[in-house]
């Protein structure tokens, strides 16, 4: 069996050395874990409300089937449905992309991750 060992400290002495050894473990061969903070939002492009890779008027239309429209799909990601990340997604999301869409509005802003569908 092969054991491996870390030099802790080093000291020359004339034409020798003086090594203290300490043993590895396989914990501290592992690379260092990453802490990474949760993600907050779903959202991957502001406005894309149907979640298909793409702002347009499909987006529009498919929030105002989920605004009139009873027991309508809620969006997959709200926070892409909600364009001015108010925290809601209401008739004003819609208007806000129409105005984007033909108009040439303001962009869309991802919602916060705390909002409602």
């Amino acid at each position: 069996m092969t054991r491996l060992f870390r030099i802790m400290k080093a000291k020359a002495i004339g034409m020798s050395a003086l090594i203290a050894l300490t043993p590895l473990t396989l914990d501290s061969l592992a690379p260092p874990q990453l802490q990474a903070e949760p993600l907050s939002s779903c959202c991957v492009i502001p406005g894309d409300a149907d979640h298909s890779g793409s702002m347009n008027i499909a987006d529009i239309t498919f929030l105002i089937a989920r605004t009139f429209t009873p027991g309508a799909d809620a969006p997959f990601c709200c926070d892409e449905a909600d364009v001015n990340a108010d925290g809601r997604v209401n008739l004003l999301d819609m208007v806000l992309l129409v105005e984007r869409i033909f108009a040439g509005g303001t962009a869309p802003v991802c919602g916060s991750g705390v909002g409602q569908c």
